[in-house]
């Protein structure tokens, strides 16, 4: 249960914020932190770790239109490992501002594979 100490939240609890999203979750001095769980107003929703009022650590975000997440965050963004599923394909590797960036593994759902570096967002081919 969320308990105030003048005016702060701390503990475990769930709070609609002003911008209609609903957190459920530990608070530490006002801030998400620790475990929690936001659904969003377009009904996403992500499970994982929070510090300093963001997502840090690890955590899936599944949204509603099929799509999901899972791996770390810095910050609010996907950095590091991860793993990212469209209903088109599934690419397991490396992240970087929201971006797949470094080596990874993409799957089609023809089912054909690319392995290699990703640079931006797209296939990274250097040549000699």
């Amino acid at each position: 249960m969320i308990s105030l100490t003048k005016g702060v939240a701390d503990g475990k609890g769930k709070l609609t914020l002003v911008d209609g999203n609903v957190y459920e979750g530990e608070w530490r001095k006002g801030q998400k932190s620790g475990v929690g769980k936001i659904t969003y107003r377009n009904n996403d929703v992500f499970e994982g770790m929070f510090a300093n009022d963001q997502i840090n650590g690890f955590g899936t975000l599944s949204s509603a239109n099929g799509c999901s997440y899972a791996g770390l965050w810095v910050d609010n963004q996907w950095e590091g490992e991860g793993t990212l599923t469209t209903l088109s394909e599934v690419y397991q590797g490396e992240f970087k501002s929201n971006m797949r960036n470094g080596y990874g593994e993409l799957t089609y759902k023809d089912s054909s594979k690319y392995a290699g570096e990703f640079k931006d967002d797209k296939v990274h081919c250097q040549t000699k």
